[in-house]
Parts: C-alpha cells; structure tokens; sequence
C-alpha cells in the first residue's frame, strides 16, 4: 500500500472489503450474468476532518499550503524521502528545488 493510499483511510476513504470475500468460480453451465455495478465512493467532508485535526493538534500547521505540514497532521512520516515517494506515487515531475541545482 502506497502512501496515498495511507493518506485516503486517514481521511475516511476506506477500500471495500472485497478481498475478504472469496470469489467462487460459476459452473460452465451458468449462464454469463452482467457485471457487477461498481461500489460507490464514499461521502467525506475532508476539508471538516482537517480543520478538525488541526483545532485538535497542539501545533500549529499550515496544512493548506504545505505538503509537510499536512502529513503531519495526519499522522505520517513527513521526511523527504516519504514525499519521494508521494510524489513518484503520483506521477509527479522532479521538485523545483532539484531543477534549480543544475
């Protein structure tokens, strides 16, 4: 499981539990049935849950605007190479930073 992923259940996003579930084979003899309607996403006030974080949580971050502040406040690793791996996860270009070195 990626970091996004991580990110989606901290904030209420949960998969379903399909894989819980075993999935059993039809006889040959069945015939083909429609497909299953897919599950529907679920309703999460995000921008609430984070306002809520953010009056509950002793610091104070600035998680609109920074991506650091934000993981914090979730909970999640911060360090630079997490974002690394946010940002591969995402299909994300190199960081403005890494450019400018050249």
């Amino acid at each position: 499981m990626g970091l996004f992923s991580t990110i989606l259940e901290k904030l209420g996003f949960t998969r379903p539990t399909a894989e819980a579930a075993p999935q059993v084979a039809p006889a040959p003899e069945a015939a083909p049935s429609a497909p299953a309607a897919p599950a529907p996403i679920p309703v999460v006030d995000v921008l609430g849950k984070l306002e809520g974080l953010a009056a509950a949580n002793p610091q104070k971050l600035n998680w609109k605007v920074s991506i650091v502040d934000l993981l914090k406040l979730l909970g999640l690793d911060s360090s630079l190479a997490a974002r690394k791996e946010l940002a591969t996860e995402l299909g994300c270009p190199r960081p403005r930073w890494a450019i400018r070195r050249r």
